[in-house]
């Protein structure tokens, strides 16, 4: 059985949020790993080695973690995370044990980078499209357009902008000035 102290002073929260898709940002931010996240709501204290997560709630160490997204019992959290970040704390262990809970581990992992990054290609996509769109906006507000006209694409174009903000502060982390 694995000393829980001696897990807690071994193995890293922030691996295991990694390992389950959650990357953390230089604030310790990422998106939850417990529920559909679609902003980032979970903060990983990599020096208190907790986690808390603003929009479901849920908070506590790293056991906890691999407790509530795997649905096990503390020992077995324990368990867990010993195979799944290879720690080699546990001798009565098998190595086929502690490779195929890795490898799952390992697996979930690559899934929910996979799903993010298509969630990236569509956002980035959406963007692409929308600044073309404020730049065709633009040039027609440039060209002199007929006064009936003008109240419309100035109204288009500031939907067109916000649209352009809410996506750069959500994939890029703030303005993006290559527009």
């Amino acid at each position: 059985m694995i000393d829980f102290k001696t897990l807690k002073s071994t193995a890293r929260i922030e691996d295991l949020a990694r390992l389950f898709g959650g990357v953390p940002d230089r604030r310790g931010m990422c998106r939850c790993v417990l529920h559909d996240d679609k902003t980032p709501s979970m903060k990983i204290d990599a020096e208190k080695q907790l986690f808390y997560c603003f929009g479901c709630g849920a908070g506590g160490d790293i056991i906890t973690l691999a407790q509530l997204h795997e649905g096990l019992s503390a020992p077995e959290a324990a368990r867990f995370i010993d195979c799944a970040l290879g720690l080699g704390l546990d001798r009565d262990i098998s190595d086929a044990e502690r490779r195929d809970t890795m490898l799952r581990a390992k697996k979930r992992h690559y899934w929910e980078m996979l799903k993010r990054d298509e969630e990236a290609e569509k956002q980035k996509r959406l963007y692409s499209e929308l600044c073309g769109e404020m730049h065709r906006l633009r040039e027609a507000m440039n060209a002199e357009p007929p006064n009936d006209k003008k109240a419309e694409l100035a109204e288009k174009l500031n939907r067109v902008e916000y649209l352009i903000n809410l996506i750069e502060i959500n994939c890029f982390g703030g303005e993006n000035n290559d527009r």
